[in-house]
């Protein structure tokens, strides 16, 4: 009953993070169907936690940093907060959807006819990477804005604070979730099938959903007066979401 109750008020001291979880896993439901998205989320999570595990310890893969726990009614699992690693989660699933339709689009193929391919295995990280620039910066001034100060780097890096190695511990993170979920994807889940649904609404869906995240924080950055910060992301958000856009075009057209 305890640890329902601190899951309880860890879902109301972050909304967010839960409304992200559930229109991922809307999302999920609709293009892989139930069993997948289960796995997919098994996967991410765990995988998450022990690199978020790994790294506030010996600082592989991330950097070295540490979690403040300052609320007793969040949730933390040993010292990472529960939330933080469905982060990873239901970015890498955000990511792998759109890489599956931005490969597909080029290759003129079905989306999930490509799932298994080597090129989605390294786009989704890059995609997901990339929201990660965006977020972790502005994560990094939490106690400027409601996400509170929740973490600090042993040694802070040269990208607003930032470490490199944070980024490339992210590439990392998912890299081995969409590795080892087209694994058993192709080995033990091949005769399951999908669920019969309008692949087209799920992929705008995604799309609506990954630029959601990352003009969000965008304006956070305005909103707490970094805008050097803030015109930086725009510079980095615009040929990707030109890029992104025209594979939706060139798939419909």
């Amino acid at each position: 009953m305890y640890i329902i109750s601190l899951l309880i008020s860890t879902i109301q001291s972050r909304p967010y993070v839960f409304f992200y979880t559930a229109v991922a896993l809307i999302i999920a439901y609709y293009y892989i169907g139930t069993i997948r998205t289960i796995i997919f989320w098994i996967i991410g999570y765990l995988t998450a936690f022990i690199c978020e595990y790994s790294s506030t310890r010996n600082g592989f893969p991330f950097g070295l940093y540490h979690y403040i726990n300052k609320n007793p009614h969040e949730l933390y699992i040993s010292n990472v907060p529960f939330w933080d690693s469905l982060s990873f989660a239901f970015l890498s699933f955000a990511g792998f959807t759109l890489a599956t339709f931005i490969i597909a689009a080029y290759k003129k193929k079905p989306p999930l006819t490509i799932r298994h391919s080597p090129f989605v295995l390294l786009l989704t990280p890059f995609l997901v990477t990339f929201v990660d620039i965006i977020v972790d910066p502005i994560a990094h001034l939490g106690d400027r804005w409601f996400l509170g100060k929740i973490y600090y780097y042993e040694y802070p890096g040269l990208y607003f604070d930032v470490p490199i190695s944070n980024f490339l511990g992210w590439y990392f993170v998912c890299f081995i979730t969409i590795l080892i979920f087209q694994i058993i994807d192709r080995l033990l889940l091949k005769k399951i099938p999908f669920p019969q649904t309008y692949e087209k609404n799920v992929h705008i869906a995604t799309l609506i959903f990954y630029f959601v995240i990352v003009i969000f924080h965008i304006g956070i950055a305005f909103s707490i007066k970094e805008p050097r910060m803030g015109f930086v992301d725009i510079f980095l958000f615009i040929p990707l979401a030109y890029w992104i856009i025209k594979a939706y075009k060139k798939h419909y057209e």
